[in-house]
């Protein structure tokens, strides 16, 4: 992710128009439809203010995920759950827990399809493939 597609998620996440967060911060909306298109690299004052506005650490609004990894990206999106209301964070909550047990059971159907294989038992693993 870019700076531009950053501010832009970071700005609706909050519930701001371009507008709202140019009086809020006190940069130019020219600049910040720049800044969002990525037609224009800010100052570090420009950075300080939308940090201060959509208040957000420098990781969030600088963050490239091709260089941070993954482990960086979920943690971006478990922080912007966290700013959801509490029964949207109950059913993330039960879409992954969900996830992580079919997961779980996916692996232990590919390891008993692997243990079917070695015993010589072809009749089930015929079945199961």
């Amino acid at each position: 992710m870019s700076l531009g597609e950053n501010l832009r998620r970071l700005r609706i996440d909050r519930g701001m128009t371009q507008g709202e967060l140019s009086n809020k911060s006190g940069v130019g909306l020219g600049q910040i439809s720049k800044l969002e298109r990525n037609k224009a690299d800010p100052t570090l004052s420009t950075l300080y203010k939308l940090m201060t506005a959509l208040d957000c650490s420098a990781d969030r609004l600088l963050m490239d995920k091709e260089k941070s990894g993954l482990s960086a990206v979920l943690k971006e999106q478990f922080e912007r759950v966290s700013g959801l209301p509490e029964g949207d964070q109950e059913t993330l909550i039960r879409i992954m827990d969900k996830f992580c047990i079919a997961n779980g059971l996916r692996a232990m159907l590919d390891e008993h399809r692997v243990l079917i294989g070695i015993s010589g038992s072809s009749g089930v693993a015929d079945v199961l493939d």
